[in-house]
Parts: C-alpha cells; sequence; structure tokens
C-alpha cells in the first residue's frame, strides 16, 4: 500500500511540475497581449486626445496586465528619462523572454521623446515586433505545453516505480 501511495505522489508532483511549466507559457502569451493591447490604447490617447505619457501611464495602471509603477508616473510627470524604471517594470515580468524584454526595452528608450507621429510610428513598430514575439510564444505553447505535462507525469512515474 504504501508503495502505491509513494508512487502516486511521485507521479502527482511530476504532472504538477509540468503543469507549472506549461503555465509559463501561457502566462507569457497572456503578458505579451497586454503589452499589444497598452500599445493599441497609449496610440489611441496620442492620436485622439493628445494625452501626455504620464497621463496615459496613470489611466493604463489599474487596467493593464502588467506593472506600471507609481515611480514611473512620476518620472513621466516629471519629464525625466523613464528608460531604467520602464526596464525595472518589465523585468517584473518573469515570463517574458530576453527577445521580449529588448522590445520592450527599446520602446522604454524612445517613447515620449518626440511628436505625436514619431510616438505613434514607435508604438507601431513596438506592437509589430510584439506581435511576432506573441506568435513564437503561441506556437511554443501548442507545441511544448502538452509535452511539459506529460513530461512531468512519465518522470513522477518513472521515480515512483523506483521507490516501489
Amino acid at each position: 500500500m504504501t508503495g502505491f501511495i509513494g508512487f502516486t505522489l511521485a507521479a502527482l508532483t511530476g504532472g504538477c511540475t509540468g503543469a507549472f511549466f506549461s503555465r509559463r507559457l501561457s502566462e507569457r502569451c497572456e503578458i505579451l497581449n497586454c503589452y499589444i493591447a497598452f500599445m493599441q490604447s497609449m496610440t489611441a490617447y496620442i492620436r485622439y486626445n493628445g494625452y501626455r505619457l504620464s497621463e496615459i501611464l496613470r489611466k493604463e495602471q489599474d487596467t493593464c496586465g502588467f506593472i506600471i509603477s507609481d515611480k514611473l508616473i512620476n518620472i513621466a510627470e516629471s519629464g525625466s528619462d523613464i528608460r531604467q524604471e520602464w526596464n525595472s517594470c518589465v523585468d517584473k515580468n518573469s515570463s517574458l523572454r530576453v527577445q521580449d524584454r529588448q522590445v520592450l526595452y527599446h520602446l522604454g528608450e524612445v517613447i515620449g521623446k518626440s511628436d505625436t507621429e514619431g510616438e505613434i510610428a514607435s508604438l507601431s513598430a513596438a506592437e509589430s515586433r510584439l506581435r511576432q514575439c506573441l506568435q513564437s510564444a503561441e506556437e511554443e505553447r501548442s507545441n511544448k505545453g502538452r509535452l511539459y505535462c506529460t513530461v512531468g507525469i512519465m518522470l513522477g512515474a518513472a521515480v515512483g516505480i523506483i521507490l516501489i
């Protein structure tokens, strides 16, 4: 009986570990979608309302699916360079890959530094690159998501068999 319980627990632990890594793939897709929606909102705010960066960040702070710190808003209000705090906020999203972060870091370097058309062009370019990242993230999720769960269960079962 103890062997069966050990086997079951090992298999469940492996399955949960696989599910954890599979969920991280889904989180990356969700966060990229949030950033894309944020860029679309920013474009609309800039094009149709003429909002400043600090106003946009304040409006989006509670509704976006990623972190916009109060410090970032305060820096934007003062007109200082937001790059360092922007990068800090991006880094808090642990599910993002290096290529995703690079696109967002570049956006932090250019946003808020040009006229309306320049801002819209920068946002459009960043959005297009993030869409490419999202496409690869969705492909990775569909290819590897179930694989992680299956491998986790199989490894857990293998450990359980060894324990028996």
